[in-house]
């Protein structure tokens, strides 16, 4: 059996886990490259007018550029803003990288749902309850980023474990189904919007739905592992950082 408190085991873990930041980070650097034109250089040199419609793919876009950033970062504001033995340094910071990370979350949902919003424009009540859900979504992932997220010192060791506040789990696994629920029923939505517009086989529809059902995989191959990682309790195992600033008297 693993142990997941194994000192060795967790330098392991944190190594694999900053490279992987940092692989992340270059690979968003370069998708933002090469998608830059496509809106971005369209609204600096005045060619594309401001639309209220690029607001949450803007946000989406910077806001999980900025979790990046944090990210890889993390380990040197740690040292950079030392704390005594028997606390935690950074739990400001960590609180602040999981509201950008929830905040291109719901924004990235909003701008899947503009696609459902577009289709059944006609329809009020279905628009403003799209708008309102999306609205409730950031407020509520907002939220639980800031409640909960903890840092514990192990008097044993000289690092300090991130992970759920215990009574708040039941609020992220609420929140991940939640997401994931949502963006499925934008999909569902998306696809009879094409039916009732009668646009199926065009390449409209064609482009929607790839581009749907390719934002809710990608969707269930991020959350399914965590709500895994909640229900067999490993968060608190694996999430360690191990301070090197913060070391035990």
């Amino acid at each position: 059996m693993v142990d997941w408190g194994d000192p060795e085991l967790i330098d392991t873990i944190m190594v694999v886990y900053s490279g992987m930041c940092c692989f992340l980070f270059g690979m968003y650097l370069w998708y933002l490259a090469l998608s830059f034109h496509k809106v971005e250089l369209g609204l600096l040199t005045g060619r594309t007018q401001l639309q209220l419609s690029h607001g949450p793919y803007l946000i989406a876009r910077y806001c999980c550029l900025a979790t990046l950033i944090m990210l890889v970062w993390m380990p040197i504001v740690a040292k950079a803003f030392p704390s005594p033995s028997s606390s935690c340094p950074g739990t400001w910071y960590t609180r602040l990288v999981l509201a950008m990370g929830e905040t291109a979350l719901s924004a990235a949902s909003y701008n899947l749902s503009l696609r459902a919003m577009i289709l059944w424009n006609e329809r009020k009540i279905v628009l403003w309850t799209l708008r309102i859900i999306c609205l409730g979504q950031l407020v509520y992932s907002f939220v639980a980023a800031m409640i909960g997220t903890q840092q514990q010192w192990d008097p044993n060791h000289t690092y300090c474990t991130v992970g759920i506040v215990p009574s708040a789990k039941n609020v992220i696994m609420a929140l991940l189904i939640f997401t994931l629920s949502w963006d499925a029923f934008i999909l569902v939505m998306t696809l009879l919007g094409i039916r009732r517009k009668q646009l199926q086989g065009s390449a409209i529809s064609v482009a929607l739905l790839t581009q749907g059902m390719g934002y809710v995989a990608a969707q269930v191959t991020v959350i399914i592992p965590v709500l895994l990682g909640l229900l067999l309790q490993l968060n608190g195992e694996c999430l360690r950082l191990q301070l090197s600033s913060a070391s035990p008297n």
